[in-house]
């Protein structure tokens, strides 16, 4: 199984950014609970993330960060979502555009997650700001900015350069 999601992850990329050259546009989600964050982590990456996902032609960053909170966590936001921030992800060839939003403000859910969800999925945890598990460099980068309290309305680089 995780060969298989390593192989339609690469196809999935080869297709978005080699042959159709396009530029897409996501979000992320740091919830929030006192000290803690909450992660995922995907079958097919070594590391964890904040939840998030693709942004759908019809939806605003901020609807797609809500909806995307219900599907990768079994929580949802019952307050305002705060931006932190929007970057830009040029890694590994990538044209990507990424809101940040912090949610504060939630409550656990029971809605059923989708099969895809659920395989996508591999494990969820609250986890200390201070005390990170192994995470993508743009992951601690976004929780040292949350820590820093350092919104902005401007665009960033999605890796921070030195």
């Amino acid at each position: 199984m995780y060969y298989i999601l390593n192989f339609l992850k690469w196809l999935r990329k080869v297709w978005i950014y080699k042959i159709c050259k396009r530029q897409t546009h996501g979000v992320r989600i740091i919830l929030c609970n006192d000290d803690k964050v909450f992660l995922v982590k995907h079958p097919y990456d070594h590391f964890w993330v904040l939840p998030g996902g693709g942004i759908e032609t019809y939806e605003t960053p901020e609807d797609a960060a809500r909806r995307e909170l219900i599907e990768e966590t079994p929580y949802r936001a019952t307050g305002p979502l705060i931006k932190l921030g929007t970057y830009h992800n040029t890694t590994g060839g990538k044209n990507d555009i990424v809101h940040v939003y912090v949610v504060s403000s939630f409550e656990e859910h029971t809605q059923k997650r989708q099969l895809v969800d659920a395989m996508e999925i591999q494990r969820f945890e609250w986890c200390s700001k201070n005390s990170l598990p192994q995470v993508s460099v743009a992951t601690q980068a976004r929780i040292h900015e949350l820590i820093k309290n350092e919104y902005t309305n401007t665009q960033r680089p999605w890796i921070p350069t030195k």
